[in-house]
C-alpha cells in the first residue's frame, strides 16, 4: 500500500517538474515582463555598421554621424533592458564613435548607456507597447568615461516617444524605436535642440528564465514524497 502511494506521489512530482518547465517556456512569448538582450538593428539608414543607437552631432559637430553598435562583443558591447511594471530601463556598454562609412573613426570607445522611461508607458496590447508622456519626461545618460552627456525623450511629429513591437523596418522580433534628445549635464533637458537622426534602433530577444538546478528539483521531489507518507501515516 505504501509502495503505492509512494508511486502515486512520484507521478505527482513529475507533474510538477513538467509544470515549472512549460512555465519557463511560457515565459519566451514575445513582450512580456523580464529582461532582454539589445542587439543591433539591421534597418539603420546608414549602417554598416549596424547599431542600435544614434546620435549625430554628439561630439559638437552637427555633420557627422555618430553611432553605438549594440552587437558588438568583441569591443565590450553588452546592453539589456529590464521591462516591468514600473516601466522600461534601457541599460549597459555600446561600442561606438562617428560612423565613417562602413567602420567607425578613431575616437571609437566604449559608451556606458543608461536609460529610464518611467512616465507616459502604456499597456501592453499583447504585441507592442508605447511610451507617450509629455516631451523631456524620461531621461538617461550617455558616457565615454571623459565626458557625460544627458538623454531624454522627444517625439517630434509622432504620437509617441518610444515603442516595442514587432515588424519595424521588415524585422519579425522585436525591435525598439524611438527619437531621444541629448544635453549637457547641468543645462535643462526642454532646452535641447533636436537632432533628426537622433534615435533608438535595436532589437531585442527575452533572456531565458534560468530552470531549477536538479540538486534543487530532487529535494522537491522529497518533500512532496515525505508529505505524502506524513498523511499516509496519519490516516
Amino acid at each position: 500500500m505504501l509502495n503505492r502511494t509512494l508511486k502515486n506521489y512520484c507521478r505527482q512530482a513529475v507533474v510538477l517538474f513538467t509544470f515549472c518547465l512549460t512555465c519557463s517556456a511560457v515565459n519566451a512569448i514575445p513582450l512580456t515582463y523580464g529582461t532582454y538582450t539589445l542587439n543591433s538593428h539591421p534597418g539603420g539608414s546608414i549602417a554598416s555598421p549596424y547599431y542600435g543607437l544614434r546620435l549625430d552631432g554628439l561630439m559638437g559637430d552637427s555633420s557627422k554621424e555618430y553611432t553605438f553598435d549594440f552587437s558588438d562583443t568583441t569591443n565590450g558591447s553588452l546592453m539589456k533592458m529590464d521591462y516591468t511594471v514600473a516601466g522600461i530601463r534601457i541599460y549597459g556598454n555600446a561600442w561606438g564613435g562617428e560612423d565613417i562609412g562602413s567602420s567607425y573613426g578613431p575616437d571609437a570607445t566604449l559608451w556606458a548607456i543608461a536609460f529610464t522611461y518611467d512616465t507616459g508607458v502604456g499597456t501592453n496590447n499583447g504585441s507592442s507597447v508605447k511610451v507617450s508622456g509629455p516631451d523631456f519626461s524620461n531621461f538617461g545618460t550617455i558616457s565615454d568615461g571623459t565626458t557625460t552627456y544627458g538623454l531624454t525623450d522627444y517625439s517630434g511629429s509622432k504620437s509617441y516617444n518610444f515603442q516595442l513591437g514587432h515588424g519595424h523596418r521588415g524585422v519579425s522580433e522585436i525591435s525598439g524605436w524611438g527619437w531621444v534628445n541629448y544635453y549637457d549635464i547641468g543645462t535643462n533637458a526642454s532646452d535641447s535642440i533636436h537632432n533628426v537622426a537622433s534615435d533608438w534602433l535595436f532589437t531585442a530577444t527575452l533572456d531565458p528564465v534560468p530552470t531549477p538546478e536538479p540538486g534543487i528539483l530532487a529535494l522537491i521531489a522529497l518533500g512532496l514524497l515525505g508529505f505524502g507518507v506524513t498523511r499516509r501515516r496519519r490516516h
